[in-house]
């Protein structure tokens, strides 16, 4: 396998990219960022909040291991999310059914994922992961100076003041509609990660070209969970074709 290797399995198609860093120092560089502050290193969502995890708890996840094309839905933090994709509507709406203010908004998700070229599976699944299912603070609606703001993603909501941060965040970017957080969400992503060459959710969580920077969460599975809602909506969407870059690890 090579950089720019491509591979066509029924409708998904594979690029592999190289990169330097060895599994191993990778791996140190994300253990590195919990010292001194275990909050700033790899976590895991528990019932009682994040808790740091270990070098063999954290191994498993940043490890891209093999995959069945197509059987394995963890696959697709593998797929590429810089273009919209046009699944049925119907698709994205089934994935959002029971979301809490998520439901019903396909229409907002399709538009964000039209105007700033994101897949829109991945904004859906985003939100889903980071509202906690359409129903965290931020999602319903937090008060600021009088006026509620909404954010679907969680953009700045830093670990230990997620809610205020992330409220004040959403002011700033005059998020004052569920619709427009979800859209403005989606610029944010396109503009922050995808554009730097982040165009993954594993890339924007684990960042192989330069592990332990500008990686957007700490949660441990937070690419595979939505890469879990992902395959929800693909398999509901059998005309479509899926593009996908495998990361490989130096040896």
């Amino acid at each position: 396998m090579f950089l720019g290797a491509m591979l066509q399995r029924q409708r998904y198609i594979i690029k592999y990219t190289n990169y330097p860093s060895t599994l191993d120092s990778a791996l140190n560089k994300q253990m590195a960022l919990g010292i001194p502050n275990p909050l700033y290193g790899p976590q895991i969502g528990t019932r009682d909040g994040f808790v740091p995890v270990s070098r063999d708890r954290v191994l498993p996840y940043l490890d891209p291991k093999p995959f069945e094309i197509g059987e394995n839905p963890n696959m697709f933090q593998f797929m590429i999310l810089t273009s919209y994709i046009g699944i049925p509507k119907e698709a994205v709406a089934s994935a959002l059914k029971g979301q809490g203010i998520l439901e019903g908004k396909e229409d907002a998700f399709i538009q964000g994922a039209k105007t700033y070229n994101v897949n829109e599976m991945y904004l859906v699944a985003h939100a889903i992961v980071e509202t906690g299912h359409g129903t965290g603070v931020l999602a319903v609606g937090s008060p600021l100076h009088g006026r509620v703001y909404y954010n679907m993603y969680g953009v700045g909501a830093v670990d230990g003041v997620a809610v205020s941060e992330g409220t004040r965040f959403a002011a700033q970017n005059h998020w004052d509609t569920p619709e427009a957080a979800i859209i403005g969400g989606a610029k944010f992503t396109s503009t922050k990660f995808f554009s730097k060459g982040q165009d993954t959710l594993y890339k924007m969580r684990w960042n192989p070209q330069t592990p332990g920077v500008h990686q957007y969460a700490t949660a441990i599975n937070w690419a595979e969970m939505q890469a879990k809602i992902i395959h929800g909506m693909v398999v509901k969407s059998p005309d479509n074709i899926f593009y996908f870059d495998y990361p490989i690890y130096s040896e």
